[in-house]
């Protein structure tokens, strides 16, 4: 391996998973806020009427339904009453928040939090952000587009968009669920030597035979590549199978974009394949 394959490797070398929570302060003590120390229950509200540093984002209401993106980036719905069993679930456990931001007072301080008051909240937050739709806002792992035809790559634990790598959650018009990580593009530009398609390529290539074996497998690797991004396409690829169907495909080739093609011996099997693999989109 070069240089730059070993520099690739480093980059792309993911830490250890490790368990994480977040450490509130007990609600008596307060909790800081934009500098100052803010004492439980006396903070000011955010647009959609909720406290500061809320870990918990309300995404919208279907029917008596709210919909949120819990701490960790899943979703989660509820259905009103909200009892405090289901707020705490909806919190991932930070009851000392929950007690912190709506706090039951009792002679020695505060005494575990008024479920009927974040209820409230967190219902007319649901209302304030409006209808949601599960099926046409909600996007999972792959590959998408944006409002602006502009690729989106979710790989599970980031979203790669505009070329920069974000945090799950809200992002435009969409919500991007967290999902276990995926594999993510190389951070840099690889030389040839480095290029693993080149070398799947001249693997799928050594295939004995007709030029018709060939382009078979440069049809199959192609779809293969095809098949991490084609979420993102509005025309879906499909592979073909079987050398009868690449003889059928190769004799019907005949207008592909208004132009004329034909296999010969001098028309390398990279390019049928790409004609090939728009043939197979186009049907």
């Amino acid at each position: 391996m070069s240089i730059t394959g070993i520099r690739n490797a480093l980059d792309e070398a993911k830490p250890l998973p490790r368990a994480t929570r977040e450490i509130d302060p007990e609600p008596d003590q307060g909790r800081v806020v934009n500098g100052i120390k803010t004492r439980a229950g006396d903070w000011k509200p955010d647009m959609l009427g909720l406290p500061p540093d809320c870990p918990v984002r309300p995404l919208g209401v279907d029917g008596k339904v709210g919909w949120f993106m819990d701490p960790i980036g899943q979703l989660q719905n509820l259905e009103p009453p909200y009892g405090k069993g289901h707020l705490l679930g909806l919190f991932g456990g930070r009851d000392r928040y929950l007690a912190w931001a709506w706090p039951r007072f009792a002679k020695k301080g505060v005494d575990g939090y008024a479920a009927e008051h974040a209820s409230a909240c967190l219902i007319n937050a649901c209302f304030a952000k409006g209808q949601f739709s599960l099926a046409e806002r909600v996007r999972g792992s792959g590959a998408w587009r944006d409002k602006g035809g502009n690729l989106v790559l979710h790989v599970g634990d980031k979203v790669l968009i505009g070329g920069k790598l974000c945090d799950p959650g809200e992002i435009g018009d969409y919500v991007y669920t967290r999902r276990p990580a995926l594999e993510r593009p190389w951070g840099r530009t690889i030389d040839a030597a480095d290029d693993p398609i080149t070398t799947l390529r001249i693997a799928a290539c050594a295939i004995p035979g007709e030029v018709v074996a060939l382009v078979a497998a440069e049809v199959s690797l192609a779809a293969a590549f095809m098949i991490a991004v084609c979420g993102a396409d509005d025309r879906r690829p499909r592979e073909l199978d079987g050398e009868q169907t690449f003889h059928f495909v190769l004799g019907d080739l005949h207008s592909i974009g208004g132009e004329q093609h034909r296999l010969h011996t001098g028309q390398g099997p990279g390019r049928v394949a790409r004609l090939l693999v728009c043939y197979a989109r186009e049907r």
